[in-house]
């Protein structure tokens, strides 16, 4: 066997030994203690929703549709008969499945774009995945039982699809079918994504008009289809888009700075691969490439700013981080294989091992602090979960999870949240203050601690003021407060 043979052979063992461990060490760091908090304002949401949906087949006491930011029927039921199994566990653990498939994805895409005709190109995929399964905003939403992490996958797997199709040896119309169906989901479950629409028609379109046979294929089975989907979307779910749509953004009206400061620090430890891989392909001449990108890194940013909205930018950075990744393996696997030396490729790769591993140490440890980002009020939810029969009217500080966690010993109609309340013909502050005057709930539970909004805070003082001789303490323990009606 030649030097070259004996080259290409053991980069083929290396890169096969480096991927399984990549796809293990994935699993290993999204799976360990799932059940690290009680379920995330979302995360309760959304189980609620499909279970009443999918078991009791009410789908509009909560109107869900008009405020949750994708389809009400797709990851709610998936949440739902998850946590059927495994509780809220059960649930996390389904992301935590597609989230290392969304790792796998990674290296394929960038493998798929790195330019290389060998084992050689799955370098700068390996490199790729290693940035995103390590990431500690991967970490924290694929941990996360939201919609985040399945329709990102979906969408990365859809643009997997989407250039796959280019190639010549593959069956063009299927694939490209295969990419709108992905895409197409992707979209449904969480509105985001719609955002790419412009972009990635922008950039298919181009990358289409290679051959004749390539853009009747892209115009017949990926175009073709995504104008029509957009249209049914239009005809069957515009209303309640634009309902969310109007309603978040009277919310919050952010300006550039903040947006662009919260962009940074959820993305800054990715931005110097990036600076690296940039140098790597530059230099071999792939600036279309990178344009593209880089451009689509960007891209959620630019929403943001445009629609002035902060809320979940820490979970969408998850798109720039991908895409930041995927120039940082191209071009850093650029740098790695633009020798033919084995022992300077050797020292090449146990460099950027030792780099990788600092890499996921610092952000193991940084994505820990998601496991505390919301009050951990499991004793106070089981105490209410004991107490309550069937009928009895809850008011619940912490939010959906107290909805949950009675679900099984009352309707959750009866459970009232801070988040919108109407009595009679009273709305908001005043028809917490009427109710709790005259006694309409059997439970109010409170919260006290710093991280609320000012919102919170009024409201909970307000409900304090109006308490009265209405209801006895029962419950006064870290933080949390639990008041009965007297009578």
């Amino acid at each position: 066997m030649n030097k070259k043979g004996y080259f290409a052979l053991n980069i083929q063992q290396v890169l096969f030994g480096a991927f399984g461990l990549l796809f293990l060490a994935s699993f290993l760091v999204r799976t360990i203690n799932l059940s690290y908090n009680i379920p995330f304002y979302d995360e309760a949401v959304y189980v609620v929703i499909g279970r009443l949906g999918l078991y009791q087949h009410d789908w509009w006491s909560y109107n869900a549709a008009s405020w949750v930011a994708g389809s009400s029927f797709l990851y709610p039921s998936l949440a739902a008969l998850s946590y059927n199994v495994g509780g809220i566990v059960g649930s996390r653990f389904i992301n935590v499945l597609l989230g290392v498939l969304t790792v796998e994805v990674v290296v394929f895409l960038a493998s798929l774009l790195s330019g290389f005709r060998d084992a050689r190109k799955f370098v700068g995929g390996l490199i790729a995945g290693s940035i995103v399964g390590g990431s500690t905003i991967a970490l924290y939403i694929n941990r996360l039982a939201t919609y985040d992490t399945p329709s990102f996958y979906l969408f990365f797997l859809g643009l997997a699809f989407l250039f796959w199709a280019e190639k010549k040896y593959v069956k063009n119309g299927k694939w490209y079918f295969l990419a709108f169906v992905a895409l197409y989901i992707a979209f449904l479950i969480k509105m985001i994504t719609i955002a790419y629409i412009p972009l990635l028609f922008i950039i298919s379109y181009f990358r289409s008009r290679k051959t004749k046979e390539l853009y009747f294929y892209w115009k017949r089975y990926f175009a073709l289809p995504m104008v029509i989907g957009v249209l049914l979307y239009g005809v069957f779910g515009l209303a309640p888009t634009l309902t969310y749509m109007q309603s978040q953004l009277v919310r919050e009206r952010i300006g550039f700075l903040e947006i662009v400061r919260l962009f940074w620090e959820k993305t800054s430890y990715v931005w110097l691969f990036y600076i690296i891989g940039t140098y790597g392909m530059l230099l071999f001449k792939q600036w279309k490439l990178w344009m593209m990108l880089t451009i689509s890194a960007l891209w959620i940013l630019a929403v943001h700013l445009a629609t002035f909205r902060l809320a979940t930018l820490d979970k969408h950075a998850f798109l720039t981080i991908v895409f930041l990744s995927i120039v940082a393996g191209i071009g850093i696997g650029n740098l790695i294989l633009s020798t033919t030396k084995k022992t300077i490729f050797a020292v090449n790769v146990f460099l950027w091992g030792i780099v990788f591993a600092g890499y996921w140490f610092l952000s193991y440890q940084d994505a820990k602090n998601y496991n505390t980002y919301w009050a951990n009020s499991g004793e106070v939810l089981s105490y209410l979960s004991s107490e309550v029969k069937l009928g009895d009217t809850i008011l619940a500080e912490v939010g959906p999870a107290a909805i949950l966690s009675v679900y099984e010993k009352n309707h959750p109609v009866y459970t009232t949240t801070f988040d919108w309340f109407e009595y009679g013909k009273l709305q908001g502050p005043e028809a917490y203050a009427q109710a709790v005057q005259d006694g309409y709930f059997s439970y109010i539970e409170l919260e006290e601690g710093p991280d609320r909004s000012s919102e919170k805070v009024e409201l909970h003082n307000l409900i304090q003021e109006n308490l009265a001789d209405n209801y006895n303490i029962v419950y006064d323990n870290n933080g949390f407060l639990v008041y009965k009606r007297v009578y």
